[in-house]
């Protein structure tokens, strides 16, 4: 459960969070700082054991409250067998659910440490609460007042760290190790006569813009570009999947739409090397910088990305790919189209978006931000 015990000269911090299962973005970044060697900064960790699947994220279940003492007793013992000072903690969520957990492990747990950290991975967290009833609203406000540091992934990223008046505020953009270097041979070649392939990678949900690029693609079939979409991931739900399969059919898409459920490893990365455009609308309540951009940008990928958050940040508009209005189809449509007729257009796009990636999101440029980050607390 804990982590073992170092020299008494590096800084103790407490790790409180969730690791895979599920795949989600901040289980798998926090899985990353504990996996990751800090110097001067000894790790313990609490797990959160809240979520087993990616469709309980978010949601009530009556376990996750019964589990809620169990986590608070098991921070009170950690932080006084192994005499951690600094409160490490990722808060918010997209759901009052989230807010309502926030609230009773932080106002339990605060007062035994001499510094807290908020690595804000859920983006917008403080608008979820500012919208409870007045009761929840003052305690989430008591809850995350004035951490003493807040770690936000970048500066398109909503304003949380402000919001709740954090005493300092640092920006840790997330890295990946480069999967990309080992499929560079593999990534397909400027072709103009097969139709462009597409990718989407994400939960299969309406607020990862999925029905936003369903519709793209019946606007592309209607202007007559030839493409295929592979979208990778799992169903947000079975409505939601018979929702999808009737638009698909009803719009005659069933020969350019592919749904290829979820891949990992070398099937994963296979896919990334057929694309030609990787594809992510997502208007994502807690969106803020997705990691399959950054998978995507290892692989030369150009991105069609909503202006959203993070995202915005992520992608130099023009540059990588393009960054396209939220929840606009049409908009979507037209930027896909563009890379379809112009072959060398994607081509530099995709290396330009490798090398920002290598300049600026790969893991030891991520880890030694996290290094510096925690030891000057």
């Amino acid at each position: 459960m804990f982590a073992k015990r170092q020299p008494e000269d590096r800084r103790r911090v407490l790790v409180v969070g969730q690791v895979p299962p599920p795949w989600g973005g901040q289980a798998v970044m926090i899985k990353k700082l504990l996996d990751a060697k800090l110097h001067g900064v000894e790790l313990f960790f609490v797990p959160m054991s809240f979520s087993a699947d990616m469709d309980e994220i978010g949601r009530f279940r009556w376990k996750k409250l019964l589990q809620l003492p169990l986590l608070v007793f098991r921070i009170w013992a950690a932080r006084f067998k192994y005499g951690c000072k600094v409160f490490y903690y990722p808060p918010g969520g997209e759901s009052l659910t989230a807010i309502f957990r926030d609230i009773m492990v932080l106002l339990s747990c605060r007062i035994l440490f001499k510094k807290v950290v908020f690595h804000i991975h859920a983006g917008g967290f403080t608008e979820v609460a500012e919208k409870a009833p007045l009761p929840i609203r003052l305690l989430a406000g008591c809850a995350y007042r004035k951490p003493d540091l807040a770690i936000q992934l970048t500066e398109k990223s909503p304003p949380d760290a402000l919001r709740i008046g954090a005493q300092k505020t640092v920006f840790v953009p997330n890295g990946l190790a480069d999967e990309g270097i080992s499929y560079i041979d593999e990534f397909r070649h400027v072709s103009t006569d097969r139709p462009l392939t597409l990718l989407f990678v994400g939960v299969v949900s309406p607020s990862k813009g999925v029905m936003v690029l369903l519709n793209a693609c019946a606007q592309l079939l209607a202007d007559g570009v030839e493409f295929h979409l592979g979208v990778m991931g799992r169903f947000y739900s079975p409505e939601f999947e018979a929702e999808c399969r009737s638009f698909i059919h009803y719009h005659e898409l069933d020969g350019h739409v592919e749904f290829l459920g979820v891949l990992t490893g070398g099937d994963k990365w296979t896919e990334f090397c057929a694309a030609d455009v990787f594809c992510f609308p997502s208007h994502f309540e807690s969106e803020n910088q997705s990691l399959v951009i950054l998978e995507a940008m290892q692989f030369c990928l150009p991105c069609v990305a909503s202006d959203w958050r993070g995202m915005s940040a992520m992608i130099k508009d023009g540059q990588t790919g393009f960054l396209v209005p939220v929840k606009d189809p049409y908009s979507f449509a037209e930027r896909i189209a563009k890379l379809a007729t112009d072959p060398v257009l994607r081509m530099q796009m995709g290396k330009r978006a490798r090398e920002v990636y290598l300049e600026k999101y790969t893991d030891e440029i991520w880890r030694q931000n996290m290094e510096t980050t925690l030891r000057e607390l």
